[in-house]
Formats: structure tokens, sequence, C-alpha cells
């Protein structure tokens, strides 16, 4: 357990405890909420419940966050593998209410502040629920994407305020309030397209190309773009590229073939700071986690949405469906082998590149569609919980 989520913060009259992880796309809203409380209720302490996962304990320790990581894991069918999350459930739980039942010790300097659960979804949040449920205190769900999974659906049951950030797919799936999604300070431009072109090292005078698999990197994209540079080189003679690879994937190959191609590239593994990415690109090749259209939207980027193409329920796809609706984006299918990708991926991605008119148009519906109130509706709607609890 993270030593620095269990010490004592005096003049505290709140807990609001942000329960999700495992992913950036779980921990970057709950960043947004937590940047909202210090902002606007400094009296209140948010405290994130997060995965083992490092990059979990990357982006919290770069904001300075209170955090416990937890022993969760996600639910399998194979016997050996249920019984070891059930067993890590339990761990998490009882973790979960030591915390609850530390701060409410009448020893302790706040212990009748009030304390709230917002859970951000997935798996690493249904212990933290199950723990606000036996401890009697106030349990919020923030959806995130428009297809809800098994744990979301769950705690959506337990819950006293559900709130989705994403159009749901199927509005009856649960009860719900709707929300603008909360994007956090590190993904907002920081300043004009030229202030982040110049702190990039980028020339303010071309066009840029964002390509990014989001915090776990894309194989798949990456792939494609090595080959499709090959065949289309000219095409981006005039351009320069900002690509993130993802922390498992190595720049080098890359960095070679957009030498050989004579193309300015900027290539990093991951950034914290992708807002001044998102300010910099006049285009963005993406994959449509819920967290990367919030993004692209509150920046104004227009954007071919490549959904991860293993997903049952297809819920990338249904994240960007309603933004490529309305005339913000692109949508296409990931096809994953890199010569199919030039078929799926590459003419819609050209047709962006190649039309100014069409970037201006979608960016014109994505300044229509973005909000920057998401992060204080959800911890607005979370405080108003005045429903009286009992252990």
């Amino acid at each position: 357990m993270h030593e620095t989520a269990l010490a004592t913060t005096p003049n505290i009259v709140g807990t609001i405890f942000l329960a999700g992880g495992g992913s950036g796309g779980h921990i970057a809203p709950g960043i947004a909420i937590a940047e909202a409380i210090a902002e606007q209720w400094p009296g209140i302490e948010p405290i994130f419940l997060c995965s083992n996962r490092p990059v979990d304990a990357n982006m919290l320790n770069h904001i300075g966050a209170k955090f416990a990581p937890l022993r969760a894991t996600p639910p399998a069918a194979r016997p050996d593998r249920a019984l070891h999350f059930l067993l890590n459930h339990r761990h998490s739980k009882r973790a979960v209410q030591r915390m609850i039942r530390k701060l409410r010790n009448p020893n302790s300097q706040n212990h009748s502040a009030p304390i709230w659960m917002l859970s951000l979804g997935g798996f690493i949040s249904v212990a933290p629920a199950a723990a606000a449920r036996s401890e009697g205190i106030p349990l919020a769900l923030l959806n995130l994407d428009a297809v809800p999974g098994k744990a979301n659906r769950l705690i959506a049951r337990q819950a006293d305020l559900v709130m989705t950030a994403t159009p749901l797919l199927d509005p009856s799936a649960m009860p719900h309030q709707n929300t603008d999604y909360p994007v956090r300070r590190d993904a907002q431009s920081p300043g004009t397209r030229q202030e982040c072109c110049k702190q990039l090292g980028l020339d303010p005078s071309r066009p840029v190309l964002l390509v990014t698999g989001a915090s776990q990197g894309s194989q798949s994209l990456n792939q494609f773009m090595q080959l499709w540079i090959g065949s289309n080189a000219n095409r981006l003679k005039d351009w320069q590229v900002l690509h993130l690879t993802g922390k498992d994937e190595m720049p080098a190959p890359l960095e070679a073939v957009y030498a050989d191609a004579g193309i300015t590239a900027h290539i990093e593994t991951f950034a914290h700071q992708m807002g001044t990415f998102w300010g910099a690109a006049d285009v963005a090749l993406s994959r449509a986690g819920a967290n990367s259209v919030g993004e692209a939207v509150y920046n104004h980027v227009p954007t071919l949405f490549a959904p991860y193409p293993f997903h049952r329920d297809q819920h990338q796809k249904h994240n960007a469906q309603p933004v490529v609706d309305a005339g913000g984006a692109l949508l296409a299918e990931d096809k994953v082998d890199p010569e199919a990708n030039c078929r799926s991926l590459g003419p819609q991605l050209a047709h962006l590149i190649d039309d100014a008119q069409a970037r201006d148009q979608m960016s014109s519906v994505l300044a229509h569609l973005s909000s920057p109130d998401g992060a204080t509706q959800v911890v607005r709607a979370l405080l108003d919980i005045n429903t009286p609890h009992s252990p």
C-alpha cells in the first residue's frame, strides 16, 4: 500500500476516493476530477485507488497525487484464475475498508468529515465499490465508455448515482445522467498552435500529423505508418509528424523510416504533456478509447479514429461514433495487417491530410462539441448525494 495514501492531512473537511486504473484511460479522467477538486473544493482530499500496473504510478506520481495500489485483477473463467481474482478482490476490499475506518477513527483529526467513493470503472473499481457499500459511504459511478463493461454494470446496480461521460449506445443499459468528458490539464493545449510547435521543436509554419495509440501504444498503427509512409512520402513532404509509439515499442525503426522519407518527425514512447501534442496537431490518427476521443474533441483536432479491434463489444468504435456522426471525425477499421490497413486507414488519412477545408469544418464541429466543465460537473453531482448511509 502506498504510504502517502494513509497519511493524515490537517484541515481536510472531506475525502473523495477515486477508484480506477490499469490504463491511462482510467487514470486520466480521475486526474481531471482531482484537479477540479483542488481548484474549487480545496478542503476535500482526493485519494486514488488504482491498480499496481506501472502506468498508474507513473501518471499519479507525475502530479504528486495520493494513491493506494490494490491487488485486484480482472475476472477470469479458468478455475485457477477465478480463485486468484476472488482472493485479490477480498484483499483489496479489506484494504479499502481499513482506509475508510482509519479516516473515521475517533482519534483522527477529521473523523467526522464526509467520505465519498467515485468509481471510474473497470476491474480495479469493483472492490472499492463493495467496500463503500459495506462501510455505508456514498457511491457514484462515472462510466467512460459507450458500452458499459461488466464491472460498470455491476457497480451501477449498487451506486447512488450513475454518470456517463460518453453517450451510451443503449441508453436503457442503466439509469444515468450525462456529463461532459473530464480532460486533465496535461491534455489541454497550453497555448497557441505556434507555441506548442515551438515547445516540441517543430516548425509552426508547417502542418502536423499526430499519431497516437494512447498510453498503451498501438503496434498495428505503428506498423501501418511504417508501410504507408513509403508510398506517401510525397504527400507528407510539407508535413511534420508527432508519433507516440507506446512504452513497449522502440522508436528506432520508425525514426529510420521517417528519415529515409525526408519527413521531420518527433517520436516518443509516452508523453505526460499530451496537451502540447494535441495543441500542435492539425490532424490525428488515434485509438478511440473514451479518453482519446475526449481529448481530441476538447482540443478541436480532426481525427481519424482506428478503434482497438479485439474488444468483443467494440466499445471504442461506439465511443467515436457520435463525434463521427456530428461531422467532427472519421472512423476506419484497424485490420491489424499493415497492408490491409493501407487499404482501410490509408485513404481516409490521405483525405484529412489533403483537404484543408474538410479539416477546418471538422475543427468547427469539435469546437461546438467541446466543454471545459466535465470534471466540475462530476464533482458537483457527487457532492450532491444526500442519501443517508449506515454501515
